[in-house]
């Protein structure tokens, strides 16, 4: 088995185990860094906006729900880390489908950012009888996290009891089911980064 299949097959044996995979250096530093330069720049230029809830043409802010800033992703980015990453995400799309035939077609990504005081009310990520996103992936770009800082995301299981909380510390990589797992952002003390997704 190559290093790619390897560092996929980590995610297919945690998914297949608890639902969820939780791992550190999934995707390589020469693509981070640059990820992690680009939040900032959008951040420090004011090109984020409100994240909205809701479906397609339902969408509202409610920032009593949800109250970090995004900026979604072409899906055929200029810009060399995004094609980047967007290539990762493919082959592992490529290596879901080929091995648990998960019927990955399309994928969407946005960069969130959780300022001071931000959160996420407990939610899933499908929308009610919609059954579109299969997996949500979330990579955290924040290289000086520290305890207490908050943003943590809590991940609950099927009796919707807290399973895990998940530090948002920088190359860690979280994917889990979009339609089964709950999960919330706790409120943010500092500036908390991320590039969230789904596969679809």
């Amino acid at each position: 088995m190559n290093p790619a299949s390897q560092r996929f097959e980590r995610v297919v044996q945690q998914i297949l185990e608890q639902d969820r995979a939780v791992i550190d250096g999934f995707f390589p530093d020469q693509i981070l860094v640059p990820l992690r330069d680009r939040i900032a720049q959008l951040q420090a230029e004011d090109a984020l906006r409100p994240a909205a809830v809701g479906a397609a043409g339902q969408k509202e802010v409610h920032t009593e729900i949800r109250s970090d800033f995004i900026r979604w992703w072409s899906d055929t980015p200029e810009f060399p880390a995004e094609r980047a990453f967007l290539q990762e995400v493919e082959a592992l799309a490529s290596y879901l489908n080929q091995t648990c035939f998960t019927g990955i077609q399309r994928w969407e990504f946005m960069y969130a950012v959780y300022p001071p005081g931000a959160h996420y009310e407990r939610h899933v990520d499908d929308f009610k009888n919609k059954n579109a996103r299969k997996f949500s992936v979330v990579t955290y770009l924040n290289e000086a996290w520290q305890p207490g800082q908050g943003g943590e995301l809590v991940l609950y299981d099927v009796a919707g009891q807290p399973r895990e909380t998940v530090e948002p510390l920088f190359g860690r990589t979280v994917i889990f089911s979009s339609p089964q797992v709950e999960h919330e952002v706790l409120p943010a003390v500092a500036d908390r980064w991320s590039v969230t997704g789904w596969l679809r």
